[in-house]
């Protein structure tokens, strides 16, 4: 038993405090409505989806023409990526009001 408590110890997966930082600020923007954190995060999201979408950008440019993995790629990143710009685009508009 104590050999399995120490390998669980050793092995807890490490924290991202800047994901608990954006999570709290989140928080802290939807309480209290603060137009000044919904800049901050809208602008945070919306440089992170940017440089991703480059990123798959760069990524589609390495794979072989026409392939169907290269357009999943495509297609996954402007999905994801370019929905949270879009959001980031809108976030402090209902703010900034």
């Amino acid at each position: 038993m104590g050999e399995g408590a120490i390998w669980f110890v050793d092995n807890l997966p490490t924290v991202n405090y800047f994901v608990l930082a954006i999570i709290a600020l989140t928080l802290v923007m939807m309480k209290w409505k603060a137009s000044t954190l919904a800049f901050l995060l809208s602008l945070i999201v919306g440089l992170g989806s940017a440089y991703m979408i480059i990123a798959g950008f760069s990524e589609w440019q390495e794979m072989p023409v026409g392939s169907s993995a290269a357009w999943s790629l495509l297609s996954g990143v402007l999905l994801m990526f370019g929905g949270t710009l879009i959001m980031s685009i809108i976030m402090p508009m209902k703010y900034l009001r």
